[in-house]
């Protein structure tokens, strides 16, 4: 039994559009319609004259697809660990937000918040960064640029030091006297061996020179060159998860790639959804708890995926969890130094 034809929902509000079509007629391919959808083109039959901000949700649904599903599949994600991706897997797929659809939503609510909220404390961030250890900044600088820094000098003489550095990049111990004001007895002066990357060329020296005291001088731009290469860093390591997945069983042959994709791609979903609220719990109580409680939880989510996904025993699905954070630790520290090497570049 078909449904009946439905008038068109907003059909009294008298637009000057009507379709070129019988009202039984689909608009588009002018099959005979047997319900408010076409069931040969899947077009709904009502007219799309509505509020304006019937727009803003078509294109929400359109970026995403998530329509009314975001309810049956954000809740069950964050609280039944392991359940959405077990039935996602298993066939039951037409009730759930597509798997990269939904990480793509987590990382864009996440980076969007993060960016607001630090947004709001980038001053103070700067200015901690700036003053905390200059003393570092200054011997690393100019140690680059194969120079020798007196251990007994002043601040303010070796800050002469390294602008002349900067702007010379020829300071030696033959030359070095020139540059500080005064009289200082250099022969009294305990200096720092100067061992230089003998890897990185002069040339590859002056450029680093020159990036680090950017960054030293005004961090902002490479803060924000951070900001804007994370995400791209992100979608780059849930590959990475997905096959460290592969790798630990590597010898089931019925998983295939595509199958650990899934599962990386609704942790980091979970992830981020977790960070979001975490960075609203941090802006109104300001505590450590809420980080606290997202590690032991994440940590319970990945042993209730070894359990529910991939089958395996609590003991079994322990140690897997302990090995996987591991090595991804490992993962995630060799992206923030790349992180921090493109902020540098970049500024």
């Amino acid at each position: 039994m078909t449904d009946e034809i439905k008038e068109p929902a907003n059909k009294d509000l008298g637009t000057e559009f009507q379709s070129p079509t019988a009202r039984d007629e689909c608009s588009s391919c002018l099959a005979k319609l047997q319900g408010r959808y076409c069931h040969v083109c899947g077009q709904v039959s009502d007219e799309y004259h509505r509020p304006i901000w019937f727009l803003f949700a078509d294109i929400f649904d359109g970026l995403f697809g998530v329509d009314g599903r975001i309810w049956k599949t954000i809740p069950p994600l964050m609280l039944r660990p392991g359940e959405v991706t077990n039935a996602y897997l298993r066939g039951t797929r037409e009730p759930y937000i597509q798997p990269f659809k939904l990480f793509l939503l987590a990382s864009i609510l996440f980076f969007l918040l993060f960016a607001l909220f630090s947004s709001n404390t980038e001053d103070e961030h700067s200015i901690v960064y700036v003053t905390s250890s200059e003393e570092e900044r200054v011997q690393a600088i100019c140690h680059l640029s194969d120079m020798l820094v007196p251990e007994r000098l002043t601040p303010t003489c070796k800050q002469i030091i390294l602008d002349h550095a900067i702007k010379n990049s020829d300071v030696s111990l033959q030359n070095i006297a020139a540059i500080i004001p005064g009289n200082i007895d250099m022969a009294n002066t305990d200096f720092i061996p100067n061992n230089p990357p003998t890897w990185l060329n002069f040339a590859t020296r002056t450029f680093l020179i020159t990036k680090i005291a950017a960054v030293v001088n005004d961090p902002a731009p490479s803060q924000k060159a951070m900001v804007r290469w994370a995400p791209r860093l992100v979608f780059a390591l849930v590959p990475v998860y997905g096959l460290l997945l592969a790798l630990m069983f590597f010898w089931r042959k019925k998983l295939y790639f595509y199958d650990h994709m899934i599962v990386a791609l609704h942790f980091h979903a979970f992830l981020f959804f977790s960070l979001t609220v975490l960075i609203l719990f941090e802006g109104l109580i300001n505590s450590l708890l809420p980080s606290i409680l997202l590690i032991g939880y994440s940590n319970y989510y990945l042993v209730q995926i070894h359990r529910k996904v991939y089958q395996c025993t609590w003991p079994t699905a322990i140690l897997r969890t302990a090995i996987l954070d591991t090595v991804y630790m490992v993962v995630l520290i060799i992206g923030l130094f790349i992180l921090m090497i493109l902020g540098v570049l970049l500024a």
